[in-house]
């Protein structure tokens, strides 16, 4: 009986370690709105998804086709199906998410850091094919602008 009631005991303690860890680990992965300029810890569980709106939550006739997966040296994807209007609403998003240092802007094209230049963020449409390419990456050349 005593051995019985060691094994649950174990088993109990096991199981809530366990969930606490997958707490802590899903918080800090997927944190609410996260904006780029927000502290970030450079471990495995940083992504640049983050730092970015998701296309998925912003449209709902689109695919997405990832490029260059998220984790390593940049984030590249496309979304497919798109217009010009989910352009420039996907740039009103990076904006949003304090990607405002910007330097192009046109119908077509985007490209901004984020606040501090930690981050950089392109977003190209094509019209041709429907697609809207975004590349988010760690900022390479990174020079304030005249408004920093």
């Amino acid at each position: 009986m005593k051995k019985h009631l060691i094994v649950v005991m174990t088993a109990a303690l096991i199981t809530l370690s366990a969930c606490t860890n997958d707490k802590a680990v899903s918080e800090s992965n997927n944190p609410p709105s996260t904006p780029a300029s927000s502290t970030i810890k450079e471990d495995a569980l940083f992504r640049y998804a983050d730092l970015i709106p998701d296309p998925k939550e912003m449209f709902d006739d689109i695919t997405i086709d990832i490029s260059d997966q998220d984790g390593g040296k940049a984030y590249i994807f496309f979304i497919n199906n798109a217009t010009e209007e989910y352009f420039l609403d996907y740039v009103v998003g990076c904006k949003e998410r304090d990607f405002a240092e910007v330097k192009y802007e046109t119908g077509e094209s985007f490209g901004a850091y984020s606040i501090g230049g930690k981050y950089w963020v392109e977003v190209h449409y094509s019209e041709d094919d429907g697609t809207i390419m975004v590349i988010c990456q760690k900022s390479k050349n990174y020079k304030p602008t005249e408004e920093s």
